[in-house]
């Protein structure tokens, strides 16, 4: 490698892959702390658009379908959508001991953001006539970049949280919401 080659490329191990960096990046601790500054401002944009658009909502077109796929006890999806793009769905789906509610935020027909919540019911519905009374809510949103979450808002800390199986998660449930809108 010539010096030119090393002053443009930086070349930083950690146990899974290899980063690469431009000759202007801050390096520190094997940390490339351009990267993560660009993330951070990313994630900032994000929020700021996801709040925008839940403030515009009754301003979009909104459609409604229903879903058969998310649970036995079904489902409704929402989606918000101007003239160009659907850029919210809001799909809800039941069951016996609760509620899942995803709200998914999307740009340029891309996925950024997801808000999960889920509500537990104080008594199974399975039973008699039981009225619903929501008993525990558990919210959590996610940044995504691409097919990766970049960040997760942990309220509960858990620290055997699984990145790469929740994006899985998120990506089967988008795309069993998009069957059902097909449908």
């Amino acid at each position: 490698m010539n010096r030119n080659d090393s002053l443009n490329t930086i070349n930083i191990s950690d146990s899974t892959k290899t980063l690469k960096t431009e000759k202007n990046s801050v390096v520190s601790g094997g940390v490339d702390l351009k990267s993560k500054i660009d993330s951070v401002v990313f994630v900032q944009n994000v929020i700021k658009y996801k709040d925008s658009i839940d403030k515009r909502l009754n301003t979009f077109v909104k459609t409604e379908f229903e879903s058969l796929g998310g649970s036995a006890e079904g489902g409704e999806i929402l989606t918000y959508h101007n003239k160009n793009d659907t850029l919210k769905i809001k799909a809800v789906f039941y069951g016996e001991t609760g509620q899942n509610q995803f709200d998914f935020y999307l740009k340029n027909k891309k996925i950024i953001a997801v808000n999960e919540t889920i509500k537990g019911y104080k008594s199974s519905i399975g039973s008699e006539n039981v009225e619903i009374v929501i008993d525990k809510i558990k919210s959590r949103l996610y940044i995504l970049n691409g097919n990766t979450i970049l960040m997760a808002d942990r309220k509960d800390r858990k620290t055997d949280f699984n990145f790469e199986q929740k994006t899985i998660d998120i990506i089967d449930v988008y795309k069993q919401i998009l069957l059902d809108i097909r449908k």
